[in-house]
């Protein structure tokens, strides 16, 4: 989930809370601009940990 999010944040900017009962936004940040990184390789880095990731998910509930 972590991997996720945080690939999220790079790509959208910024982060929102909401209230899932109400739709009532309770904080956001400021956008997030990457400096001194390779967007598009940062982007694939974190798409092959999460295919690792899921991966291994997958052996493990096979496995068990």
């Amino acid at each position: 989930m972590r991997v996720r999010f945080f690939r999220g944040m790079i790509l959208n900017g910024r982060t929102e809370v909401y209230n899932v009962e109400t739709g009532e936004r309770l904080g956001r940040t400021d956008a997030f601009v990457a400096m001194n990184i390779d967007l598009g390789t940062t982007i694939e880095n974190l798409d092959a940990m999460l295919a690792e990731l899921r991966a291994e998910r997958e052996r493990r509930a096979t496995s068990g």
